[in-house]
């Protein structure tokens, strides 16, 4: 993952993101402006995260 990582960061060509990305991000932030959004604490996502992989 760090040799990609470099990788992206040293490419003089910037990856275009996909049109799904932006209508993602668009329709997570009108549910935050909306009072809709719910959020996890970082400490309880992580938790389940590693409850999932064990």
């Amino acid at each position: 993952m760090e040799a990609l990582w470099e990788q992206l960061r040293n490419s003089e060509i910037e990856p275009e993101s996909p049109d799904w990305h932006r209508e993602e991000l668009e329709c997570r932030d009108q549910m935050i402006q909306k009072g809709e959004a719910h959020f996890t604490p970082w400490d309880e996502a992580r938790e389940r995260v590693r409850n999932r992989v064990q």
